[in-house]
């Protein structure tokens, strides 16, 4: 098929490949447009898992320790406890 254009103040004329070849690239074309809609929402889809993730790991609560018990309950009475200058003169 031979196809006449006028561009540029020019008659151009382009052979085009066979009807069936043109079907053959429309087909692929549409096959890949939908491949690529699909590849698009899988990656929306991920992104949004791994933003999701992220944040789940970074403001997660922090894993708390045990406070540690009152010095009675290592038997150690608080007024035993003494300041490490306790009962040392100032000097003046």
């Amino acid at each position: 098929m031979l196809v006449i254009t006028f561009s540029l103040g020019h008659f151009v004329s382009t052979a085009l490949p066979p009807l069936n070849d043109q079907q053959a690239l429309v087909v692929a074309l549409a096959s890949g447009r939908a491949e690529a809609a699909r590849l698009r929402s899988e990656a929306t889809a991920d992104r949004a898992k791994a933003w999701t993730e992220f944040e789940a790991a970074v403001y997660a609560p922090e894993p708390t320790t045990e406070a540690a018990p009152h010095p009675v309950d290592y038997g150690i009475h608080t007024s035993r406890l003494r300041h490490p200058f306790h009962g040392v003169a100032r000097r003046a």
